[in-house]
C-alpha cells in the first residue's frame, strides 16, 4: 500500500494508475504462488490423490450453485486464492507419494460432516 501511494504522489497519474495495477498484480502473484507452495505441501503430506479428490469435490459442489453466486465467488477470491483448475493441475505435477493418507479437510469432523468448502 506504501508503494502506491508514493507512485500516486511522485509520478504522473497515467503512470502512477500503472504503478499501481502492476502492484497489484505482483501482489496477486506472490499470493497465488504461496497457496499453490501450500498445496505442494499437502501434495507430499496427504497424497496427490486426497488433494485432487479434495479439490474436485469443491468443484463439484461450486457446481451445484447457481452461475451468479459462482461468478461472484471466484471474483471474490481471484486476488488471494488460485482457481480450483489451476490447483488440480499443480497437484499433478508435484512430485510426491500416490496414496500416503487422506487429506484433514476431507475427513469427516466429529459430527460425521465433511467441511463445505476448502478455501
Amino acid at each position: 500500500m506504501f508503494l502506491v501511494v508514493l507512485a500516486a504522489a511522485c509520478l504522473p497519474l497515467p503512470v502512477a494508475v500503472l504503478a499501481a495495477a502492476a502492484l497489484r498484480l505482483l501482489y496477486i502473484g506472490w499470493v497465488w504462488r504461496c497457496e499453490l507452495a501450500c498445496d505442494a505441501r499437502a501434495v507430499r503430506a496427504c497424497g496427490r490423490g486426497s488433494v485432487i479428490a479434495l479439490w474436485r469435490r469443491n468443484t463439484d459442489l461450486l457446481c451445484t450453485l447457481p452461475r451468479p453466486v459462482r461468478l461472484w465467488h471466484a471474483l471474490r477470491s481471484a486476488s488471494t486464492h488460485p482457481p480450483y483448475r489451476l490447483r488440480v493441475w499443480w497437484a499433478r505435477r508435484v512430485s510426491a507419494p500416490a496414496v500416503p493418507g487422506p487429506h484433514p479437510l476431507a475427513v469427516p469432523d466429529a459430527s460425521g460432516k465433511i467441511p463445505p468448502l476448502a478455501a
